[in-house]
């Protein structure tokens, strides 16, 4: 499991546990940018930090060393889907 979060640029919404294989499957199905311009890969535990702007609001997705990784999602740590918004919720659901 990898877990979903919002993010304003500074606090974290509560994680959302996620199968990896299957937030991959949405965002291909949904013809996602994976570019550099629509994700950005963050090595390491901390969750990255943003300037705060209230109208702008984060997805961030955390991959963990013990989960089997994906093709797309081939490292530890935290993604930045840069163009999606935590309103957009198909990802959290089932």
């Amino acid at each position: 499991m990898a877990t979903l979060y919002g993010s304003d640029g500074v606090t974290l919404t509560d994680g959302i546990n996620v199968s990896l294989d299957a937030i991959e499957e949405k965002l291909i199905a949904r013809g996602y940018d994976f570019s550099d311009e629509g994700i950005t890969y963050i090595p390491g535990d901390n969750a990255p930090s943003f300037q705060q702007i209230a109208w702008h609001d984060r997805v961030l997705l955390r991959v963990y060393d013990s989960e089997p990784k994906t093709k797309v999602f081939s490292k530890s740590g935290w993604y930045h889907l840069r163009k999606m918004s935590s309103s957009d919720d198909f990802l959290s659901k089932p």
